[in-house]
């Protein structure tokens, strides 16, 4: 069972970024945007301003889990975690 539920994580996010779009699709089943995508793109790209805009989202996407852990960690040294 563990096994089963490590393959279907790891292979959730190809979804989201094999048949990539730089817009929303017309339909659900239609490629659409994704961040991963997007910052990738972003990156690659001869401008210099992309490339801000890049590390910028970049940052942002790593942050929130970090405050989210911070605040877990935070929650469970005062006895909260549980309620």
């Amino acid at each position: 069972m563990l096994n089963i539920s490590r393959v279907a994580g790891e292979t959730a996010p190809l979804p989201f970024t094999s048949l990539s779009n730089r817009f929303w699709g017309p339909g659900w089943n239609q490629p659409t945007a994704s961040l991963s995508v997007m910052i990738f793109t972003y990156a690659i790209a001869p401008y210099e301003d992309w490339h801000k805009k890049a590390w910028s989202a970049f940052v942002l996407l790593k942050l929130v889990p970090l405050i989210n852990v911070s605040a877990r960690m935070i929650l469970a040294r005062r006895g909260y975690a549980g309620r």
